[in-house]
């Protein structure tokens, strides 16, 4: 499924827009800083999430002294799907309402799956080097959209764990944690599975496109269960039961999940500049569209913002390369003019200035 046409009125700086997107060719929004750029690629992730990537604030997203803000998206694969969106300003706040043409997208979770969309954002190094928790994140995505359990397993072990850490907090001689445990080792055990199985067939793709981006430059990608491989998870639990006790927190289990990086041999996170920690992003990123192209034939929409800063020439032109290999549609921001796009004319190439897009 793709995104066909999307209207937009009233949203940060577009007060009314029109656009119609291509299937195939790479969709690029080219302008100035603060032309409106991210804010169209917003537009179109509210459609796709029901939320914004850069505030929780849904009043935020209107443009000033106007009542509302509204984004309509027309969707295409054999019949049409249309999403509409409006946020209304109620004094202080904002609602959203969120409507879907179709019986079976009804609610976001079930849309989510429907059409997933992929946000690659100009600060994609930050996944890379940043907490433990972000690259998580980052993984989780494609679990998520390739494992059809993941989800259902991710919930219940969360469930548990909040139950764990709430009977840490307060049977401070660890009564009642036995029935717990057992519930959380069932759990974290499935989902560390499906994170296991997911990475298994995902980094020899992110081998070979971060070899063809990095001309031939080595990455490795090693994950830790979030407990010590020498042992069980119920031995790991009794064996920090105390220190779990006096912090009221959980030491070990799935959501002490962890993905290294090692570039060359060395660790990314440490080693790596931040324009090849980028470069490291965008192949994590391909690989896991590449990885969902078998699985999901629809495919999903990805938008990638400011791709081609800290990106010579010959690196943006492979990553174009890479997106029309792909079966998504794409739509990419870039600041460079039309002369730094290598046949500009193989792509769908729109130019934006002051929240209005040719």
């Amino acid at each position: 499924m793709f995104l066909r046409k999307i209207y937009i009125q009233n949203f940060r700086n577009i007060a009314e827009a029109t656009v119609e997107l291509d299937q195939r060719k790479t969709n690029i929004i080219l302008g100035e800083n603060r032309s409106g750029k991210t804010s169209f690629l917003e537009a179109i992730n509210l459609l796709l999430t029901k939320k914004s990537f850069r505030t929780n604030s849904f009043k935020e997203l209107i443009l000033y002294s106007e009542p509302f803000c509204r984004v309509e998206g027309a969707f295409y694969s054999g019949a049409e799907l249309v999403l509409k969106s409006r946020i209304n300003r109620l004094g202080q706040k904002a609602e959203i309402d969120f409507k879907s043409s179709d019986d079976n997208t009804k609610t976001l979770s079930s849309w989510v799956k429907s059409v997933p969309s992929m946000f690659i954002s100009s600060d994609v190094h930050t996944e890379i080097s940043g907490s433990s928790q972000q690259r998580r994140k980052l993984f989780d995505w494609g679990v998520f959209h390739v494992e059809p359990t993941f989800f259902l397993a991710w919930s219940d072990f969360n469930r548990v764990l909040k139950h764990r850490n709430a009977h840490l907090r307060n049977y401070q001689k660890g009564k009642g944690l036995e029935a717990w445990d057992l519930l959380f080792c069932e759990y974290a055990e499935k989902v560390s599975k499906k994170r296991d199985e997911y990475l298994s067939h995902l980094s020899p793709i992110v081998r070979d496109v971060f070899g063809t981006l990095s001309r031939n430059r080595s990455i490795e990608l090693t994950y830790l269960n979030g407990w010590s491989s020498k042992k069980s998870l119920a031995d790991a639990l009794k064996s920090s039961l105390d220190r779990d006790l006096n912090t009221g927190y959980t030491h070990y289990g799935a959501h002490r999940y962890e993905v290294n990086l090692a570039v060359n041999g060395k660790n990314c996170r440490q080693y790596s500049s931040r324009g090849e920690q980028k470069l490291v992003g965008y192949a994590i990123r391909i690989a896991q569209a590449i990885l969902l192209g078998h699985t999901r034939p629809n495919g999903c929409i990805i938008m990638c913002d400011d791709l081609q800063s800290e990106f010579d020439t010959e690196i943006s032109s492979r990553l174009f390369e890479y997106f029309e290999t792909i079966p998504h549609q794409v739509v990419v921001t870039s600041l460079c003019g039309i002369n730094s796009i290598k046949n500009p004319s193989e792509h769908k190439v729109f130019h934006m200035e002051h929240g209005q897009i040719k």
